[in-house]
């Protein structure tokens, strides 16, 4: 029997995608790693076809990459050596949302519009890096390690724990997760292997099907300072003085480039005339 019939009968025929304008779209990204096609894009609903999946390729030494969201920046969901591309999309719910202990539990295919207008309506947020895409995966951002607005230790790592697809099919839990008992609660390291093993590795030791992250209350009161600097040397000390006296939430620097860019609603010339008029260096 052909690789595509008997990897539909793990996830269905349906879910099963070889033609080639598909395959094109996932064989690059945005960034500017060179373009690979796979062989085939398998949309998993659950754990189980996860399992499935990775052990039929397993057996029969077929590459396997995951994917969880429909953008990418740094080339990690493309294939190097073709196989299968796991499209983790389908599984984006927000299985979780526990406002007292400050924790949301979400599937690898949740998404950063959905999951932050979701905690919203419960007053709470993810500590979110500068402007994600909307359609990016919130658990693929923690993977990837993207730095946070919220400058402050306790805030450093949102990602808590997590259920894995290992090589071999079998399931692995980080962190607390690992105790028999206690999947739910939220504890990355304590005597057990560390979370962060598995963050540096972005997916390439294992398939993650959920997460615990951080979540925080949102501030009721918003209030954005703009502070311009001619020099990036200027910079430094104004940004320490605010971050020992810890004010506000979020603090960072942008260039007149980069604000422009994000300021701008008419291309290009709103963003010529912005970049012309805004300072070098902007503290936000």
């Amino acid at each position: 029997m052909a690789i595509k019939e008997e990897v539909a009968g793990i996830v269905g025929a349906e879910y099963v995608v070889d033609n080639p304008e598909t395959l094109e779209k996932y064989s690059r990204d945005y960034s500017l790693v060179q373009p690979r096609m796979p062989s085939y894009v398998v949309f998993p609903k659950n754990t189980e076809e996860i399992q499935g999946v990775v052990r039929y390729a397993n057996e029969h030494l077929i590459p396997v990459t995951p994917r969880s969201s429909g953008v990418s920046f740094y080339g990690a969901g493309i294939p190097s050596q073709g196989g299968i591309i796991l499209d983790l999309s389908r599984m984006n719910k927000i299985l979780e949302v526990d406002g007292r202990n400050k924790k949301v539990k979400v599937e690898p295919g949740a998404t950063w519009a959905q999951v932050q207008d979701e905690l919203a309506k419960q007053g709470l947020m993810v500590c979110n890096p500068l402007l994600p895409h909307p359609s990016k995966s919130v658990l693929t951002s923690a993977m990837e390690r993207e730095p946070i607005l919220v400058p402050k230790s306790e805030y450093n790592e949102v990602f808590l724990t997590s259920e894995m697809v290992l090589a071999s099919g079998d399931l692995f839990w980080t962190g607390t997760a690992m105790g028999k008992g206690m999947k739910g609660q939220n504890f990355p390291d304590a005597l057990i292997p560390s979370t962060r093993l598995f963050l540096g590795a972005q997916g390439t030791l294992g398939i993650m099907t959920w997460a615990n992250l951080k979540a925080e209350w949102l501030p009721t009161m918003d209030k954005v300072f703009f502070m311009p600097f001619e020099q990036i040397e200027d910079v430094a000390e104004p940004v320490y003085r605010i971050q020992r006296r810890m004010l506000g939430n979020e603090c960072f620097i942008l260039n007149g480039f980069n604000l422009a860019a994000i300021l701008a609603e008419e291309w290009p010339d709103e963003f010529d005339s912005l970049r012309e008029n805004l300072p070098p260096w902007i503290v936000i």
